[in-house]
């Protein structure tokens, strides 16, 4: 799980939409980064948000991405306050131990986090309605979820792969604001250099209900398909109501007989 420069992208295009400067951050897991300081420097320009004068420059411990910047640096350049990493192990150093299997939510983290990021966890996590459950309960009011999750064609990379209308339905069901659902498509077998970590990009488009019907098959052939969510937790939000798959509640009121 980590970050490489479509998702520090990603990342930035939202920190324009609405600033992470101050906020409390949460990442599921430890994150590994694909890309080095020059990608960073280049993304904070590209995107006019100047690095901080007193960045502490990082690289990752890890000897296979021993040329990249770690997580604490790419976050505090992005303006966060504060860096939590949850994982189920401390294998990782993370700070916080949970498994989000669980069903309990430790008290001291409840309602803590003003952004949780998961890029690349909760296909790992095979009781799902726990996990999101956990998520909503750690996050703060007005607090957002980022989603970075293999859609398609990672065959026994996880358990699970992911159907944008997931997000759309789960979240639309339970109050949430839904800000963004993209997919991202890309060749996979990609290189990526950690410099400039360039890869074949095939495209990038916004998620709508429907997109895909039942008579349209998206075909991943040699590539790999992205689902990237960003939602925000609203005052009558909710973890619990269970979604109707909304692309076919329409065909209810249709007479076929």
């Amino acid at each position: 799980m980590g970050l490489d420069r479509d998702g520090l992208s990603f990342l930035y295009s939202e920190n324009l939409r609405r600033s992470f400067e101050g906020c409390s951050l949460l990442t599921l897991g430890v994150l590994d980064n694909s890309f080095g300081f020059p990608v960073l420097k280049s993304m904070a320009e590209y995107y006019n948000t100047p690095l901080p004068e007193d960045l502490n420059v990082k690289k990752n411990p890890k000897k296979m991405f021993a040329d990249c910047v770690d997580d604490s640096t790419v976050f505090t350049a992005l303006g966060f306050s504060s860096l939590t990493r949850l994982d189920v192990s401390s294998y990782e150093r993370a700070d916080l131990i949970f498994d989000l299997n669980e069903s309990h939510t430790p008290e001291s983290v409840c309602e803590k986090y003003d952004v949780i990021l998961d890029a690349g966890t909760l296909e790992h996590i095979f009781h799902l309605p726990n996990c999101l459950a956990n998520l909503f309960k750690m996050l703060k009011k007005g607090g957002r979820i980022l989603h970075i999750l293999p859609s398609t064609n990672e065959v026994d990379h996880g358990f699970y792969m992911f159907s944008p209308t997931l997000f759309f339905d789960y979240y639309g069901e339970n109050g949430f604001q839904i800000n963004h659902i993209s997919l991202l498509k890309r060749n996979k077998m990609r290189t990526i250099d950690h410099n400039n970590s360039q890869r074949n990009l095939t495209w990038n488009t916004n998620y709508y209900p429907g997109m895909f019907d039942s008579g349209a098959i998206l075909a991943a052939s040699n590539e790999v398909i992205h689902v990237r969510v960003i939602v925000t937790k609203l005052e009558d939000s909710t973890f619990d109501k269970i979604p109707t798959q909304r692309n076919y509640k329409h065909i209810w009121s249709i007479n076929w007989f």
